[in-house]
Order: structure tokens, then sequence, then C-alpha cells
């Protein structure tokens, strides 16, 4: 760890500014052949989601992929990779990534139904409906009881001007919950918003 977790690592701080591709090749040269060394994962996921909000999806891509020979087995960093990718609208690519980390680690945080449901509402606060939309189904693959999916994507395909589409994401919710108070109460909106049109 001492070889690894150098005084010039500890200062390291990377922002969109940062050369990530000489970075991390120097960060690779400093850290071959230690099994233990500082994960900067973190700080990459930071950097490509500032260009996610610059609707800037390929910079993002970009900067995740430096990433990837240092930390190839990290969750956190494929979810990341999935995410820019659905912002790019390659729903194939980011299904490879997001099943990549479950492959590694089916229970990490990055792939947890609070985080998925954080991350469709991310690219719906960006008007991004359809890229949330596929996050959706991507997220009940994994999680096909989840009502809370159900319900979320219920609202994408409100915003989308999917009425049926929500009906049917809300009667699926209470088919596993007959009793799931706000999965009805939505339903009955929606079918009397319908009557009344």
């Amino acid at each position: 760890w001492n070889r690894t977790y150098t005084e010039n690592v500890r200062r390291l701080y990377f922002t969109p500014a940062s050369d990530f591709a000489e970075t991390m090749v120097r960060l690779r040269e400093g850290f071959e052949g230690a099994s233990i060394y500082p994960d900067f994962t973190i700080e990459l996921a930071e950097v490509a989601e500032y260009f996610l909000r610059k609707n800037d999806p390929d910079h993002a891509i970009s900067v995740l992929t430096t990433g990837q020979p240092l930390y190839p087995a990290s969750p956190s960093l494929n979810v990341s990779l999935g995410i820019a990718y659905l912002w790019r609208g390659d729903t194939e690519t980011a299904r490879h990534f997001y099943h990549k980390a479950h492959e590694f680690d089916s229970g990490h945080p990055s792939l947890s139904v609070e985080q998925f449901i954080a991350s469709a509402n991310f690219l719906v606060r960006s008007d991004k409906l359809k890229e949330a939309y596929a996050l959706g189904g991507l997220a009940l693959e994994f999680y096909p009881r989840e009502i809370r999916l159900y319900l979320e994507l219920s609202d994408v395909c409100v915003a989308l001007g999917q009425k049926d589409r929500a009906v049917d994401y809300l009667k699926k919710a209470l088919a596993l919950d007959p009793k799931h108070e706000e999965a009805r109460k939505k339903l009955a909106a929606l079918e009397k918003k319908g009557e009344s049109q």
C-alpha cells in the first residue's frame, strides 16, 4: 500500500480538464504488480456525470473508458458506462455494461433498486425520457418483482404520453401487491383521466 498510495497519488485531483489518458497510464505503471491500490472510479464517475449534464456523452464515455484497464472488474465503473451509453441512446451497449457489473458483484450499491430509480430520475430531469424508460426496462431484468420500478416506469410512460403503457405497468404492480395504495391511486387517476377525454 505504501508503494501505491504515494504523496503524488494522494494529491491527485480530477477535473473535467484533467488529462485522463496520461494520468491513468501513470497510475497503471505505478500500480503494476500491486494487488491493492487506490480506487478512483468515483472520481471518474463524477467527471463523467459533469459531461452528461453538459449533454456530452461521448466525452463521458471517453473519461470512463480510460479507467477500464486499471479497474476492469469495477461494478460502479461499468454502471457509469451503462448510464453514459444510455444517455447516447445505445441501450444494447448499456445493457452489456449493466450485466457485466452484475456479474462482478450483484449486490453492489450501484446496482440497487434505489440507484436505478435515482439514475432514472436523473435522466428524466435531463429530458431523457426514452433513456429513462430503457433504464427502467434494464432494472426490471434484475428486479422483476420490484413494485417501485413499475411505478417509476408508469410515471415515465405518462411523461412520454403513453397512458396505456403506464396503465399496464400499474396493473403489473398491482398483480404483485393488490393492496399497494400508491399503485391503486395512480391507476384510478389515469383511468379517470381517460374517461374524461
